[in-house]
């Protein structure tokens, strides 16, 4: 880019994220998994453009122009590395439980907006206590989603007998793969997040 040229090749408008090498031999980028680069992407959605301009103004530059021609280039190239790992596996993340009869995720697709917004419509269905049930969603902003769980288990069973385990599918309507959160069911104390696994389509 003429009046840049201190980048070199830097650049993103030919950045293929797939494609990328280190400059040098570095084991953990040479051995990445498609679950290694939706982790990754997970995390680097959290940044907002305005995140990504005060890390550069970090810098100091003594052009201006720097600054912003730097800023632009990073979030592009994160446009890029987003929309080709959020779109494979479940790009639900942050998942918390806020209080005993709500579970909470945040959609990173859709925090970033990598597919339109028709594109998104979920849909939650819990498994456990020999039922199936598909329950309401709500959401919020920033990329948010919540549903609340409808108790399964009946009968006096110790908090970690497996007849208390209940699961959560979550689909966002983008992605071909599922959220699937793993919880126990306490009864009137909610519910326990004991793991999270994204399977494929």
């Amino acid at each position: 880019m003429p009046g840049h040229e201190k980048f070199a090749f830097f650049r993103a408008r030919d950045f293929d994220p797939p494609r990328w090498k280190p400059m040098y031999p570095n084991p953990a980028f040479l051995r990445m998994t498609e679950r290694d680069a939706a982790w990754m992407a997970r995390l680097i959605a959290r940044f907002s453009a305005d995140d990504i301009r005060r890390l550069v103004a970090l810098g100091q530059w003594s052009d201006p122009g720097d600054a912003e021609y730097l800023t632009g280039l990073l979030v592009e190239r994160q446009r890029r590395i987003l929309a080709r790992y959020l779109g494979v596996l479940s790009p639900l993340g942050d998942v918390r439980a806020p209080g005993p009869d709500q579970i909470c995720a945040t959609d990173f697709a859709r925090l970033r907006r990598i597919a339109p917004s028709a594109a998104f419509h979920y849909t939650v269905v819990e498994r456990g206590g020999g039922r199936t049930l598909e329950l309401p969603v709500e959401l919020g902003d920033g990329g948010a989603l919540c549903f609340r769980p409808r108790p399964v288990v009946t009968g006096d069973l110790a908090d970690s007998d497996p007849g208390r385990i209940v699961t959560f599918e979550v689909h966002n309507g983008a992605a071909p793969g599922p959220l699937v959160i793993h919880t126990y069911d306490l009864a009137g104390r909610g519910v326990r997040v004991v793991g999270l696994t994204r399977p494929g389509a």
